[in-house]
């Protein structure tokens, strides 16, 4: 899905706006067929400043590389067994 919305958006699948329709839809998909949808894993966290935060807390670095950042985050998501989007939903509890 998120590449058909990332293709009429003209954007990268990867972007935080593309994502964040993917997931605003998710939400909406639960609402209206009253069962939990669960994300993809193939649907990576866009890096953001709280994930920047995140890394720099838990590698101890104040200059984090974004790619580090974006593969931290995806192999967290594996060895956990969490989707990407659902990790990200996770850590916006935790962190705050």
């Amino acid at each position: 899905m998120n590449q058909d919305i990332a293709y009429y958006m003209n954007q990268k699948k990867t972007s935080k706006t593309v994502v964040f329709a993917v997931k605003m839809f998710g939400y909406a998909g639960r609402f209206v067929f009253q069962e939990m949808i669960y994300y993809p894993m193939s649907i990576g966290i866009p890096v953001d400043s709280r994930l920047l935060k995140i890394y720099s807390i838990e590698k101890s670095t104040k200059q984090p590389d974004l790619l580090e950042v974006n593969n931290f985050f995806d192999q967290l998501s594996k060895d956990s067994n969490i989707p990407p989007l659902h990790l990200d939903s996770l850590l916006w509890v935790e962190i705050w």
